[in-house]
Order: C-alpha cells, then structure tokens, then sequence
C-alpha cells in the first residue's frame, strides 16, 4: 500500500506540474541606466520614454520612462534627486513633505512609510486624477541616499484591475539591479 499512495503521489505531481505551462502569463523585466532596480511586468505591455503628463506637483524629474498597457493605463518612472539624503532615521521628513503634495490632489489621501526591497518608502493608494477622467494613482516612492524613485501606477476604471495586478507584480518584483 504504501508503494502505491508513492506512485499515485508522484503521478499527481507529474500532472500538476505539466498544467499553466502553455497558460503562463509572459513577463518582461524593467531595466534602465536611469534606475538602481529591475522588476517584471506583464509580457504584452511596452516600455517608453514617449510619455506627456498633464499634472506635475513639485520638482522636475531628471529621468521619465514607462511601461504601459496603453495611454492611460501605465506604470510611469520618475527619478529625482533630492537636496538631501533620505533613510529610515529622516523618512517622517520626507513622508511630511509628500504629504502636502499629495493632498492638493486629496485631502483625504494618507501615506504610509515602509521598505520596498531593501529602500525606504512610501506609498499611497487611490489618488484620484482629473485627467484621464476616472483616472486613479497608486504611488510607491523608493528612496536610495539622495535619489527619490516615483513608481506611479495610474488606471481608468475599465482596466483598473490589470493595472493594479501588474502594479502589485511590479512593486513585489522590485529587486536591486546589477
């Protein structure tokens, strides 16, 4: 009996492992010189450095790149460089500062101070944007000494819920490249 259970064990090993093999969502992995990170995103979304944006609360980015679904579903890159450095001893500083960007936009908004692979962070979740209409942003802003990372994950509500998976997929596949 127990060389049974073994082989019907191992024969429902063998067919779990051959189902989602032609299933599996493609995935591509972000890389640019501009950033200290890699992470993947969906296969059929494209990466550019074609992008115009509407609104811009605070400073000029030095570097803006994307992956995008399409115009109005993206994940959008921002690189800054900061006056000074941030770590986890000055985040508070930093999350007061973002505060008050972000709620020009909502007043309601609240942000929230993590660590996203090994960076100090903050994020924020449906923030609501005028343009596109309906338009949401989910924002997670990496911070590497005096260099801020804006990872912002904006959707329209009829792919909202792609956006938020490849989003999710993006900020948990966040790894330091090199």
């Amino acid at each position: 009996m127990p060389r049974r259970l073994t082989i019907f064990l191992a024969a429902v090993a063998f067919v779990l492992a051959g189902c989602g093999g032609d299933d599996a969502e493609e995935v591509s992995t972000f890389e640019d010189d501009g950033f200290p990170f890699t992470f993947e995103y969906p296969g059929d979304w494209e990466k550019t450095d074609e992008i115009s944006i509407d609104q811009q609360l605070g400073s000029q980015p030095d570097e803006t790149v994307a992956v995008a679904l399409d115009e109005e579903n993206t994940i959008l890159l921002q690189r800054f460089t900061l006056a000074q450095e941030i770590t986890e001893d000055n985040l508070g500083l930093a999350k007061q500062e973002f505060d008050g960007l972000i709620q020009q936009l909502d007043p309601e908004s609240e942000t929230e101070e993590t660590e996203v692979a090994g960076y100090p962070a903050l994020t924020t979740d449906a923030i609501p944007l005028t343009t596109p209409e309906d338009g949401e942003s989910r924002l997670t802003i990496l911070f590497d000494g005096d260099q801020e990372y804006l990872v912002n994950c904006q959707s329209v509500p009829e792919e909202r819920d792609t956006v938020d998976a490849a989003c999710e997929k993006a900020i948990e596949s966040i790894e330091p490249a090199g």
